[in-house]
């Protein structure tokens, strides 16, 4: 709403004036879209330079550095989100908490991205306490999601129900504002107990997340729905319902810090595998060859981990077993190595496939 309004201003007005054009370049990021994000940088910069009282601008310097960090990790530039990142904290005062804190958790979630999660952790739970300290329960709320993601990943699960449960409980306690944005809360809380098997715990949850969800304006709720409805679509046997939800979630999707660690595509050709579409399979893993070369023996890590382990599957059904095994024991040792148990459960019953589907009844029940 807010863009639509500066975008009715004459173009001079917004270029003369740094501060706004530093804002609609921050709200381009928010919404995904970190090249139009950049021009107005740009603009801001221009500005800045040719005001004539400099010193009421003292802050902007460093906010540009921190929305193009934010920007650099939105598109996969792990680099540049550090230079950026490091640059704000050059420039911003030691005194200004909020956009230190800002700058310190944009330059640790790197971490998320390359796999150590327990650093993103860590450091997700810093930006928390500093939001306590600076008096914003909203950001310490809308964190807690994130907080609980890293957590599920690293398969602790209980700790990212209590995660959940501690943001609704601070919530709750500050009234409905609050209340609005803990969709994702009880959307993750649902997947968390379906996860574990209880039936109801996960449909109460989940009905107050839709009901929460109509109204909330956090600008990743749609995606995060579909590709929860697409996951309980997949578990009931439902797998053309499943794929359409995928696509769906695929095109609400806004780009944002948080890394995709399981692609929509390689979660779709995991539904093909089950209705035994191998052609389908067979084009998704042709397509990302292609893309990342030799794909059972190029290098592993994090962010191709979900994928690669698609592929391994899409062999396992073709009964091309070259590499597979190899390619497993080095996810397997990488995840193990950065303590993401999430990560070794999957890749440990993948590898309990790949040996019964090569006869090895003894190493696959091992």
């Amino acid at each position: 709403a807010w863009l639509v309004w500066v975008n009715q201003l004459p173009e001079g007005v917004v270029r003369s004036r740094p501060e706004l054009c530093f804002q609609a370049g921050r709200a381009y990021s928010d919404t995904g879209d970190p090249k139009t994000s950049e021009i107005h940088l740009q603009n801001a910069e221009r500005a800045l330079a040719v005001a004539p009282d400099q010193s009421r601008f003292a802050i902007l310097p460093g906010n540009i550095a921190l929305t193009r960090a934010y920007n650099a990790q939105v598109q996969g530039n792990l680099m540049d989100a550090v230079k950026f990142a490091e640059l704000a904290l050059q420039l911003i005062p030691e005194d200004d908490i909020y956009h230190r804190a800002q700058a310190v958790i944009t330059l640790e979630f790197t971490h998320w991205a390359s796999g150590d999660l327990d650093s993103s952790l860590y450091a997700i739970r810093a930006w928390m306490a500093d939001m306590h300290k600076v008096g914003n329960p909203i950001f310490v709320i809308a964190s807690a999601f994130a907080e609980a993601d890293l957590l599920v990943a690293l398969g602790r699960l209980h700790e990212a129900i209590r995660a959940y449960q501690q943001a609704l409980q601070l919530a709750a306690e500050h009234g409905a504002e609050a209340q609005q944005i803990t969709a994702h809360h009880h959307l993750g809380l649902a997947l968390i107990y379906h996860e574990l098997g209880d039936s109801e715990s996960t449909a109460v949850h989940l009905q107050t997340a839709a009901d929460l969800g109509k109204h909330t304006t956090l600008v990743d709720w749609l995606h995060r729905w579909k590709l929860a409805q697409a996951r309980f679509k997949e578990s009931a046997g439902e797998w053309d319902a499943a794929l359409e939800l995928l696509d769906e979630a695929k095109r609400n999707h806004v780009k944002n810090p948080v890394p995709i660690t399981r692609p929509v595509e390689a979660l779709k050709t995991r539904i093909y595998l089950k209705q035994e579409r191998l052609d389908k399979a067979q084009e998704w893993a042709q397509e990302w060859a292609q893309e990342w070369g030799n794909s059972t023996t190029n290098e592993v890590s994090y962010l191709t981990e979900f994928d690669l382990l698609t592929l391994a599957r899409v062999r396992l059904a073709e009964g091309s077993f070259a590499g597979v095994d190899e390619l497993l024991e080095r996810l397997r040792i990488l995840a193990e190595a950065q303590k993401r148990l999430g990560s070794v459960l999957e890749i440990l019953l993948t590898e309990v496939l790949a040996h019964q589907a090569q006869g090895h009844a003894p190493q696959a029940l091992a």
